[in-house]
């Protein structure tokens, strides 16, 4: 049997169990509250991985963002979770008109899955906006 957390902030997949072993390390000193991103476990670094990019944050903002649970599934051999994150759900969150640093819109779809055997995270990025952008992640 396995079982996984995920938290909303961030999309962030804190635990993995598999038979009653955890998987992923959590750091003592995670602080699981906005504005502070959660210290181990899997973290989504988007739009830039490091300082490797546009924005004076690092790993981006995904991590430290609200993410939306889209849909949840359950079957005997396999559970799944997908998450969304938008530029307008971030700009919501940061109460602004623009995300500085990142003048571009998108949409971003995260889905977990567990089973016995594995766990596996599938990251897709939608330019929703006119311009094309580059982005790194992790």
């Amino acid at each position: 049997v396995s079982s996984a957390k995920i938290y909303l902030h961030g999309g962030h997949v804190t635990s993995w169990t598999v038979g009653g072993e955890e998987m992923l390390f959590l750091s003592k000193e995670a602080v699981f509250r906005p504005p502070k991103a959660i210290r181990g476990g899997i973290p989504i670094c988007w739009p830039q991985f490091s300082d490797l990019g546009p924005l004076s944050t690092q790993h981006g903002f995904a991590r430290n963002m609200p993410w939306m649970l889209e849909d949840l599934q359950s079957f005997p051999d396999e559970a799944s979770a997908v998450f969304s994150l938008t530029s307008d759900g971030v700009k919501q969150a940061l109460e602004a008109d623009v995300i500085e640093g990142w003048p571009h819109e998108f949409s971003l779809t995260l889905k977990v899955s567990i089973s016995d055997t594995g766990l596996s995270q599938e990251f897709m990025v939608t330019n929703t906006g006119a311009e094309p952008f580059e982005f790194t992640t992790a």
